[in-house]
């Protein structure tokens, strides 16, 4: 069976690199340990790129990996002094301390801005557009602030920041407060929540109106006084549903930021002072601090696992990750999953010796630091990142994952450094940032898109015209992430309709290796065969649509016609003589025989009408024209099978809106001969895409007219794109087009190249050109043409941007658009 994929090694969001940010594409994808059935999918190739900047930690992405946010550790500058150093002044001014920066990094354009200073938590909602911090606090507010919540005793003031509305917002300090752990916000920046080490203080806000307090709570409502909360807490995207850990103190208050695998730890935060036992945030997993999750939702506190902690929520709140102590009822320690939408919700286990957990928004990525065991012992433990995607259609979360091991790529480089802190995943788990030890940057990954039909190749069949025909084609996903194809645009070429399909429709979550039906109708108007693509393309990455070919043919009706057959039979009458038998002695004279003359046979005289004149053919389709350019010819005869002449009278186009013309002298200017024709040379010019039908209408001398049908579609101007649309020198970008003439050959212009490529165009009307950006290229716009040609298509154009900067994280580097070179 042959397979049409598009595959994509790398997100279309990620155009480039900054300041801090390294990335690197999808690595080789294992079967592990695990409870699920696991299965594997080819390597594709990754593509580091290091911008080193000071130290990073704690990042945070929106659910579209178009934001990553921050915190780095800016060195101060060094200054040379201007006199000969003083010993004594040395040891009284301490070394200036390195400088903290809230920062946000957009991987599409590979650009920072800095946000805020002094930062020690940030958040950031799921659509990226309100960013908060906890900072310290000012001795003075500024009198343009406002404080949102009444100011109490604590030890940071909590800002927000919203960076998407027109013009920005400048931040806004909504209360002061203790924080111990990253601010959560849910999807739109409306609420937020702030975990103080003794409870879970929320906060919500109407558009345009200040943070108002709304709820507080540990493990009951209200707070109790004996408990704490540890680590992160995690939200829903519509900030109604709460998932945190929390514990009774018992006096140890190292244990407020300990959590089940240091989970506060984990989150960037430095210890505080008060936790002088490093023993209890360094504890094993199975002999961490007891504690529990727990759920807030409207107002009301459940706990959902008893020895967990470092909980995770997916955007619509009913998947839960967390970490699970071993225990008599949980013999594995490690990273589960906890369905809250089953009737009984049971926790299934995803890694064994997982921790920090991070589901993606949609629910179907889970992202951990994995630690296995030697077999012997002997050896130390392994330790890296891995991520498993819920596959297949199954309904049970989890039931079939899909393992990436990320922490070496197929070439056996560098992938994701074993995080400090947990990790940043986008909302389907194909964008995941981590940041290692103080040494390292960010480290960015960068998961393939891969879509593919099921046949490539569809043929509806075959009926008469005015019938219908119908067909599936099968949409699968062999890519390791799940696709929204709400996100998605199916297309099919005229005359074919997408219908959506009842039994399994492209409109929702679409897993990895799952599969959805495109249905398709044809109603056939003209006795031909037609062919067209049917692409779907995924709005939200820069790979290429999946594309199938899909035919069908039209047949004229089969018309029988009745001949009744006439015979004449002719009856003749014999007379026969009798003859007596002789006598034996006497021999008579034999009597003449007299034999009746026959009858005259009759036969009947058939009349044959004189022939009558006809137009052929009496129906005529033009091939696709492209509109406002193309042109195409055909000819319409009017035969006269007659043994007398005819006259034309008139010969004219009825209806078309314009798009139809035909010579009305051609056979107008003498009578036609018996058993001659003359033919009518009839025009079709689009004027807008779509189908269009008219009339040739053929009137005579005596006013009897016949008609030709005729029909047309309109196709639309071809088109050029360049990916990458943004490229520096010595990369390689591919020229893509379509809606060309099928077979056509067409020159392509680069520039101010002095010869123009000539360029086969494909069977279903495409081009695919690499071109090297030479050294020698002009920076800025670069003008790439295809030259119109007469009667069949005008001049087509697009523009590549030549850029100075390195763009070696461009969809054409990442992805293998196009022959590599340099690497």
């Amino acid at each position: 069976m042959t397979r049409s994929a598009s595959t994509s090694a790398g997100h279309g969001r990620v155009a480039g690199v900054g300041a801090g940010v390294t990335v690197v594409a999808a690595a080789t994808l294992l079967v592990v340990a695990s409870p699920a059935p696991v299965s594997t999918a080819a390597d594709p190739t990754m593509t580091p790129i290091v911008v080193p900047d000071g130290v990073e930690r704690s990042p945070l992405m929106s659910d579209d990996g178009s934001v990553l946010a921050f915190i780095t550790t800016l060195d101060p500058p060094v200054e040379p002094p201007a006199e000969p150093p003083d010993e004594s002044a040395a040891e009284s001014d301490p070394p200036a301390e390195p400088e903290l920066v809230l920062r946000l990094y957009d991987p599409s354009t590979a650009t920072t801005v800095d946000v805020a200073t002094d930062p020690s938590f940030a958040g950031l909602s799921r659509d990226g557009c309100v960013v908060a911090w906890a900072g310290p606090p000012t001795d003075t507010p500024d009198t343009d602030v406002e404080l949102d919540v009444a100011a109490e005793a604590g030890e940071f003031e909590v800002n927000v920041f919203e960076r998407c509305a027109e013009p920005p917002i400048s931040p806004v300090t909504v209360g002061r407060f203790d924080v111990v752990a990253p601010l959560t916000l849910d999807g739109s920046g409306a609420t937020l929540a702030i975990n103080t080490g003794t409870e879970i203080v929320r906060l919500a806000r109407e558009p345009g109106e200040p943070f108002v307090e709304t709820d507080r709570f540990d493990a009951a409502v209200p707070p109790s006084d004996d408990t704490v909360t540890a680590g992160r807490v995690a939200m829903s995207a519509d900030g109604s549903t709460i998932v945190f850990e929390s514990r009774v103190d018992h006096d140890v208050v190292s244990e407020t930021d300990a959590g089940v695998v240091g989970a506060a730890l984990d989150d960037g935060a430095e210890a505080p002072a008060e936790a002088a036992d490093p023993e209890v945030a360094e504890a094993p997993l199975d002999q961490a601090v007891p504690s529990a999750v727990f759920v807030w939702e409207g107002g009301v506190v459940t706990e959902i696992a008893a020895d967990a902690g470092d909980p995770s929520i997916s955007a619509d709140g009913q998947l839960v990750a967390l970490v699970k102590r071993a225990t008599d009822g949980e013999p594995v320690a490690g990273a589960y999953v906890i369905d809250r939408s089953a009737e009984s919700p049971a926790s299934a286990l995803v890694f064994a010796g997982g921790s920090s957990p991070v589901l993606s928004g949609d629910g179907t990525a889970l992202v951990a630091v994995v630690t296995t065991e030697s077999a012997d012992g002997a050896a130390e433990p392994a330790v890296a990142v891995q991520r498993a995607v819920w596959s297949g259609s199954g309904a049970t979360p989890f039931d079939q994952i899909i393992v990436t091991s990320l922490d070496v790529d197929a070439g056996g480089g560098p992938g994701l450094p074993v995080p400090v802190s947990p990790t940043a995943v986008s909302a389907h788990g194909e964008l995941i940032a981590a940041d290692g030890d103080s040494a390292t940057d960010i480290v960015l990954w960068a998961e393939p898109v891969v879509l593919v039909f099921e046949p490539s190749e569809l043929d509806l069949g075959s009926t008469d015209v005015g019938q219908l025909l119908t067909g599936s084609a099968t949409l699968r996903n062999d890519g390791s992430v799940a696709l929204d194809l709400a996100d998605a645009a199916i297309a099919v070429g005229s005359p074919f309709e997408v219908a959506t399909s009842e039994s399994a429709p492209c409109t929702g979550l679409l897993r990895p290796q799952a599969t959805c039906t495109v249905d398709l109708s044809y109603d056939v108007a003209a006795a031909i065969a037609v062919v067209a693509d049917l692409t779907v393309t995924h709005l939200d990455s820069a790979a290429p649509a999946a594309t199938a070919t899909v035919t069908a043919t039209g047949t004229s009706p089969t018309t029988t016609t009745g001949a009744t057959t006439t015979t004449s039979t002719t009856t003749t009458t014999t007379s026969v003589t009798t003859r007596p038998t002789p006598r034996p002695t006497t021999r008579p004279t034999p009597r003449p025989t007299t034999r009746p003359t026959p009858r005259p046979t009759t036969r009947p005289t058939v009349t044959i009408p004189p022939a009558e004149p006809s137009v052929e053919p009496a129906s005529f389709e033009f091939a696709p024209t492209i509109v406002q350019a193309g042109r195409r010819s055909a000819e319409v005869s009017i035969v006269n099978p007659s043994n007398t002449s005819i006259t034309v009278a008139s010969a004219t186009i009825e209806g078309g809106d314009g798009a139809f013309a035909a010579d009305p002298t051609t056979c107008t200017s003498a009578p036609i001969a018996a058993q001659s024709r003359c033919a009518v040379v009839v025009q079709y010019a689009p004027i807008v895409a779509g189908q269009s039908q008219a009339a040739l209408v053929v009137t005579f001398s005596d006013g009897a007219s016949l008609r030709s049908t005729l029909t047309g579609v309109g196709a639309p101007p071809p088109v050029l794109t360049v990916v990458p649309g943004v490229a520096n020198h010595g990369q390689v970008v591919t020229v893509r087009g379509s809606g060309f003439p099928a077979g056509a050959v067409v020159e392509l212009s680069v520039g101010t190249e002095s010869t123009a490529r000539v360029i086969s165009v494909s069977g279903l009307g495409g081009i695919d050109v690499p071109i090297v950006v030479m050294p020698n290229t002009t920076l800025g716009p670069l003008l790439i043409s295809v030259a119109g040609q007469v009667d069949l298509f005008g001049d087509v154009e697009t523009t590549l941007l030549i850029s100075s900067s390195s763009d070696r994280a461009s969809p054409a580097v990442i992805r293998g658009v196009g022959p590599n070179i340099g690497r």
